[in-house]
């Protein structure tokens, strides 16, 4: 897959992410932190769909560059850089959430009920992580109908629509078959419309 050479924004010609790749592997450092804060914003954002809290989703974002940066002079450029970026981010966001729960479940304390405790898990995962992601682009009905989409869908729905990347990139990032990725979009899609359906006064298609 190629990109263009470069944007051009108000008459300055913008480098491409291959541009700063292939820069970053000839020794420019600077490449490389051109790279972090041009998708650092998204990546926060993506991993808070995962995560449900901001200061987890920036760590997660930082350790995810990290891991970038030292695997980033393997990168073949047959894909897009933010494709397979997204890969890194999700599996380092899904391992934030497994040892954070464990994490909880070391420090439990017998005051406190089990279903308590798994309680707060789930209330983690029951939070509007779109809300925030979302800002002023959707209201707040329609950040709650993303809210109530199980995790994989919620996570394929904000690929597809919020970072508009294509089937076969959110199978490459999320490492699911591209079949898989239509049927979970097309599920997901169904459940955020129903959920919309009182609102908009429509009846069931």
């Amino acid at each position: 897959m190629t990109e263009t050479p470069g944007m051009e924004r108000e008459g300055v010609i913008e480098k491409s992410d291959f541009d700063l790749i292939a820069e970053f592997k000839e020794g420019n450092e600077r490449a490389f932190d051109e790279l972090v804060k041009r998708h650092m914003q998204k990546a926060v954002q993506l991993a808070y769909v995962v995560l449900g809290n901001y200061e987890d989703a920036k760590d997660a974002s930082q350790e995810a560059f990290v891991k970038v940066y030292g695997a980033l002079k393997d990168f073949r450029m047959q894909s897009k850089f933010a494709t397979w970026f997204y890969r890194i981010l999700l599996n380092t966001a899904k391992d934030f959430l497994r040892k954070r729960n464990w994490k909880r479940f070391l420090h439990w304390d017998k005051k406190e009920s089990m279903d308590e405790f798994f309680d707060k898990i789930r209330d983690d995962r029951a939070v509007s992580p779109a809300r925030e992601i979302l800002g002023l682009e959707m209201n707040q009905k329609i950040a709650a109908a993303m809210a109530k989409l199980p995790f994989k869908q919620q996570c394929v729905f904000t690929l597809r629509f919020i970072e508009g990347l294509s089937l076969k990139e959110i199978g490459e990032a999320t490492g699911l078959a591209e079949g898989s990725v239509k049927a979970t979009l097309h599920f997901a899609v169904q459940k955020f419309k129903q959920s919309l359906f009182p609102y908009l006064g429509e009846g069931r298609a």
